[in-house]
């Protein structure tokens, strides 16, 4: 699982939420997860930091609907944003925003994998990353849906070394969670699921998942907040109980109140 003390290279580092109106997003993730939200102001082009506990869980970027859709974006982490970003490109993906340097924060490269899934790679400066995760009402859990699940354990693989358990789950799909380079299953921060792209409406996308106390609370919360429940409360044997939503603008995320041992 995540850890904000020791984030290795190739894990999720950062998440940051694009959405057209940021009070609105302050009014629903603070009321749905008891977050604050610290505003940075016009000269840092209005960003902000979600907080639970005076410590950074997540982040927020103003930007018009009609040109970023609104979306929750990946960051993971990297030594040279530079040369991963050139990986990206030699195995498929494709550089969206070249590795650029924000501040003395870090240096970040916006990217899509070849089934075109949107990521970033994040280089630490300063900003080490989320401060939080894996507690209650923080991020703990990442899932991409791809159509192509093997594809996608060797691009990332390439990209950053990725190291991969599988998990054999009922229907006959194969559950394939991915931990650092030389790291152990008990370092799993993710897994890949098929999405069927003749039935879905949604393409190749990560998903950021929540860790919350009550998963049937937290999704009517969220809907009486004006979200919409893409997939209701249900069971996953032996992990949890999860809810798939999304937000009032459509950025989609999932919660989940996973079992003790899990």
């Amino acid at each position: 699982m995540l850890n904000s003390a020791r984030y290795a290279d190739g894990e999720p580092v950062w998440l940051e939420l694009s959405t057209p109106d940021l009070d609105r997003a302050e009014e629903f993730y603070t009321g749905l997860f008891g977050w604050s939200l610290r505003r940075m102001g016009p000269d840092m082009g209005d960003y902000g930091l979600f907080t639970l506990h005076d410590r950074t869980v997540a982040a927020v970027m103003p930007a018009p609907a009609d040109k970023v859709p609104p979306a929750w974006t990946l960051y993971f982490k990297t030594p040279d944003a530079a040369v991963s970003a050139q990986t990206v490109e030699q195995n498929g993906g494709t550089v969206t925003a070249a590795a650029t340097d924000v501040m003395d924060l870090g240096r970040l490269a916006a990217c899509t994998d070849p089934q075109g899934a949107a990521f970033a790679v994040w280089e630490p400066g300063t900003n080490k990353g989320l401060e939080l995760v894996t507690d209650t009402n923080a991020f703990f859990w990442a899932e991409l849906e791809t159509p192509e699940p093997p594809a996608a354990v060797t691009f990332y693989g390439r990209v950053f070394g990725w190291e991969t358990t599988t998990m054999h789950m009922e229907g006959g799909n194969d559950y394939l969670m991915p931990h650092p380079a030389g790291g152990t299953p008990e370092d799993m921060f993710a897994g890949i699921a098929p999405l069927d792209t003749a039935t879905s409406d949604r393409g190749p996308h990560w998903l950021p998942y929540f860790n919350v106390a009550d998963c049937d609370a937290t999704a009517a919360k969220a809907v009486a907040g004006g979200a919409s429940a893409e997939v209701e409360p249900l069971d996953i044997p032996d992990v949890g109980r999860m809810a798939r939503l999304t937000d009032p603008h459509g950025a989609v995320f999932a919660v989940m109140t996973p079992n003790p041992r899990s």
